[in-house]
């Protein structure tokens, strides 16, 4: 069982949002819903963040990642506990993909 994800937000094929998306609404059944989940990104733009805090990610971490910076990270997200909201989640509308 998958208890720690650390995602980069842009992917070749999707998001981070994205794969936070499908794990805290339950469509990948080796991931715990509760995964400690830590997003990569390059810059932490307010949209981004905002969605990412509405399906509760554990963590950000800002590019370039040290080794210091990914552990402290884990070791926070892992502390942090949330309520698994369903419904929540599922009303999260991400933004389009560009074309």
């Amino acid at each position: 069982m998958v208890d720690v994800i650390l995602c980069n937000q842009n992917m070749a094929q999707g998001t981070g949002l994205e794969l936070l998306w499908v794990v805290r609404t339950a469509q990948v059944p080796s991931f715990r819903l509760d995964a400690c989940f830590l997003l990569v990104t390059a810059a932490g733009d307010h949209e981004t963040v905002d969605l990412a805090r509405r399906l509760d990610v554990s963590g950000y971490l800002v590019k370039p990642v040290t080794p210091q910076k990914l552990r402290a990270s884990i070791v926070q997200g892992r502390k942090r506990s949330f309520r698994v909201d369903f419904t929540r989640y599922r009303q999260v509308q991400l933004p389009q993909p560009a074309q």
